[in-house]
């Protein structure tokens, strides 16, 4: 056997042992007999880099080399897909269907995992680009970190593999690295990742290949595309994918009636909690692709496929204290220091707190914007304009018009609309208005002085934050809005009672 041979056949047997240890979870050697041959393999590559192959084995280890990731376009869009809470709208879904296909057919049931979504290629059997989702039109390649994770095949087995496809799945960080990823961090005294999505998606996106490596990424593979596909079912081109190589769930389901799916999203809802990698929700697929191309495609999102997501896992248990991490780039995070609870399969004893400016923006905040904030302040403005009060009428309605202005950029984003520029120029000429109003305002009483005058440094120090990208700067601006809006609200009960009353009760 002459050397290319050797490294040929290394290669072939290390990527068998490599699936059945990651995919099938049934070993046949040892973890050492499995290394010696690995070391066996890369020194007769590195005595012979004539025969260098991107897709052998020893490419699952990585690299120190940086890299900029590329923009790469999607063949076929990467949309969203729609999803519920509700049982009542997965009906409606099948209703749908039903409605629209109006012959028999088949929903294909597979857990919704969650972590960072990836579609990979494959021509003549071997693995050539592995993109992110990115805006759905284009994502990045990362093709060099995800040949690290050994659960994604370089090399497909078998001959009955299309020349050309695409595959699309999820990759994932298991329960339990993540749990042992965060207590090395806890010792390096760096902040925790918040869950397994975000630690696969940060992973996923490192330069350094070789730290990808160590990190044990996972993946599942969920849809294929192409021409030339084995099957017309969904369900049946997954089956044929797993005896290529690819690791699919095997909890997937075809069922044949509504209740049928009811049943799977029930049994699911508890029972996920016993799998080794984080799920959010059961996806919802019409099994056939003919019929999948029939139903077609909304803006955003497919017609023939529906999330059902989980309402989010809760459970009680006490806090007892709250420390804080110093991050290299400076970055102070909170941490809450918990009693130990059970959560989506893992124990929590620590968790990064947020502060409100990454929240999830409120409907609660939204609707007080648009009515007290905007609505009550312009009806009370005109009025005021009624009255022949100038200064009074123009400060209701135009901070009434500001709220509105605030809730339009909240709720209706565009493009780089709401970027650190423009939200910076934005709150400037807020605050030269409100510096104007401020001067208007020497002639009034105290209060109205300090509410107007703070108000004026609540706008200058939020642009300034905006424009810096300062969360110092930002954070102090919260605080001296908090007095603000203390100062306005004793201003504005102060002014009702004694007027009420006809006398000064409340000092102004």
């Amino acid at each position: 056997m002459d050397i290319k041979e050797k490294i040929e056949e290394l290669r072939a047997e290390l990527h068998r042992h490599n699936y059945n240890y990651y995919v099938l979870n049934a070993p046949e050697i040892s973890d050492k007999e499995f290394d010696d041959k690995m070391r066996e393999l890369q020194d007769l590559e590195q005595a012979h880099p004539e025969y260098k192959d991107e897709n052998s084995p020893t490419m699952r280890v990585g690299s120190d080399l940086n890299k900029n990731f590329t923009q790469v376009a999607h063949k076929y869009p990467m949309l969203s897909l729609a999803h519920t809470y509700s049982e009542a709208e997965v009906t409606d879904f099948y209703d749908r269907v039903r409605k629209a296909l109006n012959e028999d057919f088949e929903i294909c049931c597979e857990m919704k995992y969650d972590g960072t979504s990836i579609s990979l290629t494959y021509e003549d059997g071997k693995l050539v680009r592995a993109v992110t989702r990115g805006d759905g039109e284009k994502g990045d390649d990362v093709t060099d970190n995800v040949k690290t994770i050994r659960s994604i095949p370089l090399v497909l087995h078998g001959d009955n593999y299309p020349a050309s496809f695409e595959i699309r799945g999820e990759i994932l960080m298991p329960w339990e690295v993540f749990e042992e990823l965060n207590r090395e961090k806890e010792a390096r005294e760096e902040p925790l990742f918040a869950n397994p999505r975000n630690a696969a998606s940060g992973t996923l996106k490192l330069q350094n290949s070789s730290i990808v490596a160590s990190r044990k990424l996972d993946a599942y593979l969920y849809y294929l595309l192409g021409d030339n596909l084995p099957c017309d079912g969904h369900y049946e081109n997954l089956q044929a994918a797993a005896g290529w190589g690819f690791k699919t769930s095997e909890h997937m389901k075809k069922a044949h009636s509504l209740e049928e799916v009811f049943e799977y999203i029930r049994y699911w809802d508890t029972e996920r909690k016993n799998l080794p990698v984080a799920t959010d929700g059961i996806v919802l697929k019409v099994n056939s692709m003919r019929q999948q191309k029939n139903l077609g495609f909304t803006a955003k999102s497919p017609r023939w496929a529906i999330a059902y997501k989980f309402q989010a896992e809760r459970a009680l248990t006490r806090l007892n204290k709250v420390t804080y991490q110093v991050g290299r780039t400076g970055a102070v995070t909170p941490v809450a220091n918990l009693d130990p609870v059970q959560l989506s399969g893992t124990i929590v004893k620590r968790a990064s707190l947020h502060n409100a400016d990454i929240m999830p923006l409120s409907i609660v905040i939204v609707a007080m914007g648009i009515a007290l904030g905007g609505l009550a302040q312009i009806i009370a403005g005109i009025l005021e304009f009624k009255n022949g009060n100038t200064f009074g009428g123009t400060a209701f309605t135009a901070y009434g018009c500001f709220w509105w202005s605030l809730v339009i950029i909240w709720i209706l984003p565009v493009s780089n609309a709401a970027d650190s520029f423009s939200m910076g120029a934005y709150l400037l000429l807020w605050a030269i208005f409100t510096g104007g109003m401020f001067a208007g305002a020497l002639k009034h009483n105290t209060i109205t002085k300090l509410v107007f005058g703070s108000l004026t440094l609540l706008f200058l120090l939020l642009s300034i934050g905006d424009f810096t990208e300062n969360h110092t700067i930002t954070l102090i601006a919260g605080y001296e809005g908090i007095i603000c809006g203390f100062t306005a609200i004793y201003s504005a009960i102060g002014q009702i009672i004694n007027n009420e009353h006809g006398r000064e009760i409340v000092k102004l």
